[in-house]
């Protein structure tokens, strides 16, 4: 499952508030002083001497926050430009309504306005509910229900925003929020709900905004046979014609799969999502889970992943699916997210600068 939260810094530091200013005015600069492709020093570093090279990212997810509603244009164009400098074009919004918050019309407006002012296509997200995973687990009753109330809630953002999204030169498509893991649709009835959620959704998008892709995401946990996954994900796109994009989550960051593990369903999936005529991209998690279900019974919370580790999921992504995922570049890749994930952007930064 795709969280996000504040990244801790590594190691004692002083966190009085000027001290907090001091770093993130520093690492700010530094970022937006340093053009993509540019060495930052001489000297390879171990992940360069990798026998294989991984795809750098051009792609992120930002889950919206309440206090993303409070954010300033000028907040929103450093956002921008940092990601920029890290190499993206392309912004994934989780959502535009969490429960009762709304991000839309503001500040989805702003956001696409200002992607298109940076060179960034947005996949828009629609409607998520915290009580999703409650709601469809696989001892719950009939999901039905609540797979139609989120369509409609979908829908209806959809058609209230598809008018003038649809002129937009950033706006790429839509990305269904509702993920598709392996364990809560293996019942036959229950998978049979899903296909008729996801066609339905995704056939509606389709005529509201034509020539617009459609994309879901989805993930497996470690024990799941890869033959199973793989016949899950052709029947669920045998089923969706209007999916064009699978995206699946890698699990690493929350250890849900190790690299090993990773590959054999990477390769179930991909399989799948290529016989069905569709594209397949990973989601790479640049975080390490360190508290939350199932470590303990505190709430979750993670801090940036090393960039070695990160680098060994871009190197198996790339053997399946071009073009990765991150997530999430604001929260664990840029000064947003704290001291230690402004540091793990100016790693990703001096390896990209030093690739071939």
């Amino acid at each position: 499952m795709l969280r996000c939260c504040a990244s801790a810094p590594a190691g004692p530091v002083d966190n009085t508030r000027a001290a907090r200013a001091g770093r993130r005015g520093a690492l700010r600069a530094l970022l937006l002083s340093l053009p993509a492709g540019i060495a930052l020093r001489a000297g390879a570093t171990a992940a360069q001497e990798r026998p294989v090279t991984p795809a750098p990212f051009a792609t992120t997810f930002l889950q919206p926050l309440a206090a993303h509603r409070a954010w300033s244009s000028a907040e929103w164009e450093l956002l921008f430009a940092e990601l920029r400098v890290l190499g993206m074009n392309r912004l994934i919004l989780q959502w535009t309504e969490l429960d009762a918050i709304a991000f839309h019309p503001a500040p989805l407006e702003l956001i696409v306005s200002l992607a298109a002012r940076h060179r960034f296509g947005v996949m828009v997200g629609l409607s998520h509910r915290s009580d999703y995973w409650q709601a469809i687990d696989a001892r719950a009753s009939d999901p039905a229900g609540f797979l139609r109330a989120l369509r409609e809630r979908s829908l209806a953002i959809a058609r209230a925003n598809a008018g003038w999204l649809r002129d937009q030169p950033a706006f790429v498509g839509w990305y269904l929020p509702e993920e598709v893991d392996d364990l809560n649709w293996r019942v036959p009835a229950r998978r049979d709900r899903l296909q008729a959620h996801l066609a339905e959704t995704s056939e509606v998008l389709k005529a509201l905004t034509p020539g617009h892709r459609v994309a879901v995401s989805g993930f497996a946990n470690r024990g799941t046979d890869p033959d199973g996954l793989a016949a899950m994900w052709s029947d669920l796109l045998a089923a969706a014609p209007g999916l064009d994009e699978v995206w699946f989550q890698d699990g690493v960051g929350v250890g849900k799969l190790d690299l090993a593990e990773l590959d054999q369903m990477l390769r179930a999936v991909a399989g799948a999502v290529r016989r069905a005529g569709r594209e397949l991209r990973v989601i790479v998690e640049t975080f390490a889970q360190v508290a939350g279900a199932p470590l303990d019974a505190d709430p979750f919370k993670a801090v940036p992943a090393p960039l070695a580790r990160v680098l060994a999921q871009l190197t198996l992504a790339a053997r399946w699916a071009a073009e990765p995922i991150a997530f999430s570049a604001p929260e664990y890749m840029t000064p947003w997210g704290g001291v230690a994930a402004g540091e793990l952007g100016l790693d990703y930064l001096e390896w990209r600068a030093g690739r071939p």
